[in-house]
């Protein structure tokens, strides 16, 4: 089963092809159909951190490039067009560069007695910093003495705070009737695991499920306050990450086992993108566009 989840105003698609929990999901757009629910919006508080985390790569790698290109004759790539700083493969190389200019080092003597002034009054700071036996040190020693060892690493951190804002947490989205719960006709037969799918029905606001229990210690079950997708909300989760198979661990079956319970995990499996290792570039620009316009989307299955 395809499906195309539409966003309104740009005309935005991402599609995405069924995996898990085909009856129970045709049963979920039918049932936001039917009640008029199916215009789903994002639920991160705060819809600009993607375009705050790419203004702040941009803005930390334009403080620092003059700098570095001082220092160690080496600048990381910019773009006007902020997008492109979404693109996986930048951010790669970018990470690359930034991990390999670690091990750069300085002589003080060479910065200080460069025929540039520009240089040359970096290596006089960091001269009067220095004993004269200190003459070697570090990019990021140097970086530090001169106030700039901050604005470095953000550059690292940038990385990985943004590839993480494409996961579950953060691109959730629900319908204005979130909580008007309806029953889950497929509680019996559906599918839950650890895996990784790009749409899937996650933990929701009331109870704890069988994994979750297991995972924080209420071995005993001595808590009644189970949530296990009896009911549903009108609710789901998005990610960009890779799809993975994540069986239950053999220690959380063995639980199971012993207390005669069925497992049941944090999230249902649902679907993924449609070739999303060659694809993912253009997905992230249309979950930026979009969460940062505020629009809704609308699931349509494809017959």
């Amino acid at each position: 089963m395809i499906f195309l989840l539409k966003f309104s105003k740009t005309g935005d698609k991402l599609p995405f092809e069924v995996v898990s929990n085909h009856d129970l999901f045709r049963y979920f757009v039918d049932t936001a159909n039917n009640t008029g629910r199916n215009i789903f919006s994002f639920n991160c508080p705060d819809s600009s951190k993607i375009e705050e985390l790419v203004f702040n790569l941009h803005g930390s790698i334009m403080a620092l490039n003059p700098i570095l290109d001082k220092l160690i004759n080496l600048t990381f790539t910019t773009y006007t067009d902020f997008e492109n700083y979404l693109n996986q493969s930048y951010l790669n190389k970018t990470h690359a560069v930034w991990v390999k200019s670690q091990s750069k080092v300085i002589n003080i003597d060479d910065i200080r007695f460069s025929k540039d002034p520009n240089v040359a009054v970096l290596g006089k700071k960091l001269h009067e910093m220095y004993p004269d036996e200190i003459r070697d040190i570090r990019i990021a020693e140097a970086l530090d003495k001169l106030g700039h060892l901050s604005t470095y690493e953000d550059i690292n951190k940038t990385i990985h705070y943004l590839e993480g804002s494409f996961n579950d947490e953060f691109l959730s989205l629900s319908s204005a009737g979130r909580y008007d719960m309806f029953d889950n006709p497929f509680k019996e037969s559906m599918v839950t695991n650890n895996d990784i799918t790009n749409f899937n029905f996650g933990y929701t606001y009331l109870g704890r499920q069988n994994y979750n229990k297991w995972d924080f210690f209420d071995s005993n079950l001595e808590c009644d306050d189970y949530y296990n997708y009896e009911t549903l909300e009108f609710s789901f989760n998005l990610n960009l990450s890779r799809p993975q198979s994540i069986p239950f661990s053999v220690e959380f079956s063995e639980w199971c086992n012993k207390h005669d319970i069925r497992p049941v995990g944090n999230q249902l499996p649902v679907a993924n993108l449609i070739d999303i290792e060659h694809n993912l570039f253009d997905y992230r620009k249309i979950i930026y566009r979009n969460l940062r316009d505020k629009n809704t989307a609308t699931i349509i299955i494809e017959e």
